[in-house]
């Protein structure tokens, strides 16, 4: 069973306790984030898995005739309040030990470990089966791509500055290792590129046809302020604007 309602601020999914939903979950999500114009950030995925891992593999014992209870809301500013509800019996949530475990090799009690370090308040109901987090996207750019027919969909939270210049160019080299010759960089999310960040399109660009002389770049949903900014240092020559 897998049920979805969704308005303009909100989406609630009620869902059969399977582990295999998780990621139906994360992808609707991902779609919502997507209408409200705002790339779904690595936080809270990580927060929304481990609230929903918990549910099925904790509350619900893995029992498929339970369901889970996922509300996301939109609060505006960039910040999220995440509702997850099981029918378990519930757990005593203030003995819940909410620190990183410091042995390393402990594979266990990490969950709410990484949900506790990624939010900014976590709040349960008295019998514990219900949890709501609260947590916000930081000003931070992250990265991330989707693979789309030929194309590798590349997409920056926020602007590529100096600030995030080294994440950037790992980030790209670690696709350039996959053996993908075809990039895409939507940069619908980006108001300003500076001098170091467009030095990383220029090598990585030069990194491309030394691989594969065959490799293609575009840059698509760009403002008119970066359209400018790449014509003007002459990227719109290697960038298929």
């Amino acid at each position: 069973m897998f049920n979805l309602n969704e308005d303009d601020n909100e989406i609630i999914i009620k869902f059969s306790s399977d582990m295999v939903a998780i990621d139906r979950v994360v992808e609707e999500t991902k779609i919502f984030f997507n209408h409200l114009n705002i790339p779904i950030f690595s936080e809270f995925k990580i927060v929304l898995r481990e609230l929903l891992i918990n549910a099925v593999e904790h509350g619900n014992k893995n029992d498929v005739n339970k369901k889970v209870i996922c509300s996301i809301e939109y609060l505006g500013n960039m910040r999220f309040k995440i509702t997850v509800e099981d029918e378990g019996q519930g757990f005593n949530y203030r003995s819940q030990n909410m620190k990183m475990p410091d042995n390393p090799e402990q594979d266990r009690n990490r969950g709410f470990a990484l949900i506790n370090a990624s939010s900014e308040k976590i709040k349960f109901n008295e019998k514990g089966n219900q949890v709501i987090v609260y947590l916000g996207c930081s000003k931070k750019t992250y990265f991330e791509s989707e693979h789309e027919g030929e194309w590798e969909i590349i997409t920056a939270s926020n602007d590529i500055t100096a600030a995030v210049v080294d994440e950037f160019r790992i980030f790209l080299l670690g696709l350039l290792d996959k053996g993908i010759i075809k990039f895409r960089f939507d940069l619908k999310h980006v108001d300003d590129i500076d001098s170091r960040s467009l030095s990383i399109f220029i090598v990585f660009s030069k990194m491309l046809k030394k691989k594969d002389q065959s490799g293609t770049l575009e840059i698509i949903n760009a403002n008119n302020d970066l359209i400018n900014l790449f014509k003007m240092t002459g990227l719109d020559s290697i960038y298929q604007m």
